[in-house]
Parts: C-alpha cells; sequence; structure tokens
C-alpha cells in the first residue's frame, strides 16, 4: 500500500471478494476504509453474470458447499448474509 500511496492519487481495488481463498468483507473492507481504498464490486446480484459460483480453478472442498463466491444479494434482493450488510452499512457512515 505505501508504494501506490507514494503516487498520491486515488486507489481503487475492483478484484477483491473470494470467499472461497479467505477473502471476504469482515476482513477486506475495515482494511480499504483504514487505508482510504475504493473498492468496486462488479458481482452484485446472483444470476445475472453467474459469480456467486467459484472460479474453475477453485478447488472444491465440503466445507465450501453453499459458500458464494462473490454476489452479495440473492436474485429477489435478501442478502446473502446479512452480517455482511450490516458490516456495509457501518463502513458507509461517515
Amino acid at each position: 500500500m505505501s508504494r501506490l500511496s507514494a503516487f498520491q492519487r486515488p486507489v481503487l481495488c475492483t478484484e477483491w471478494l473470494a470467499r472461497h481463498i479467505g477473502s471476504d468483507m469482515a476482513d477486506t473492507l475495515p482494511f480499504f476504509k483504514e487505508k482510504d481504498v475504493a473498492c468496486y464490486h462488479w458481482g452484485l446480484v446472483q444470476g445475472k453474470t453467474q459469480t456467486w459460483l467459484p472460479w474453475p480453478d477453485i478447488a472444491h472442498h465440503p466445507e465450501n458447499t453453499g459458500l458464494w463466491f462473490h454476489d452479495v444479494l440473492m436474485a429477489d434482493g435478501r442478502p446473502y448474509h446479512e452480517e455482511e450488510m450490516a458490516l456495509v452499512q457501518t463502513l458507509s457512515k461517515r
């Protein structure tokens, strides 16, 4: 992060949520807020781009059954995880 901040330009991360490999909102979003990093979430609603499914090269483990890879909302608009949406609301407050 220090190498990027030396340029004194905005930092935007576009690839950050990958639950199957341990990258989740609980760890990542607080870090982004602390470091003033913007993030773009391109897989939002289940079914639009099939990004709730893990990439083919990620090993499937029984403990990850039912775990969504990237999306955060079900097709009907309900959150995949209520705790994640509560975190987003908390971190979005100024």
